[in-house]
């Protein structure tokens, strides 16, 4: 799928790809004093990063908006929707479901889940 036929119903996000390499991404612009910014980039530190319940999307960059130094623009990887391609089978289902527990579990533990 190119990423010029994703449909994005958020204002805050676009798809680009990424010059250094030509990675297809998804910008967010989120305002700069955003917990959101030191929530990513804590679950991306490489202990984190590697540690198998650490389900959350990896924050690969961070740009500062050069028209509004108050504001930043985070870049992730490109991910497929969650029901692209359909589940085919009940143990599909239940490893996503084991995965987004591992993941709630993960950050509750971090207490990241709390507020």
């Amino acid at each position: 799928m190119a990423e010029d036929s994703i449909v994005i119903e958020n204002a805050f996000l676009l798809d680009a790809n990424r010059l250094k390499d030509d990675t297809t991404v998804m910008l967010k612009y989120v305002n700069g004093d955003s917990p959101e910014i030191s929530i990513r980039k804590y679950l991306s530190t490489p202990e984190l990063r590697s540690h198998p319940l650490n389900h959350s999307i990896p924050l690969l960059d961070i740009l500062v908006d050069p028209l509004d130094e108050l504001n930043v623009i985070m870049v992730f990887p490109l991910l497929r929707p969650i029901d692209s391609p359909r589940f085919a089978t009940v143990g599909e289902c239940l490893e996503f479901m084991k995965q987004v527990l591992e993941g709630l579990a993960f950050l509750h533990h971090h207490a990241i889940a709390h507020w």
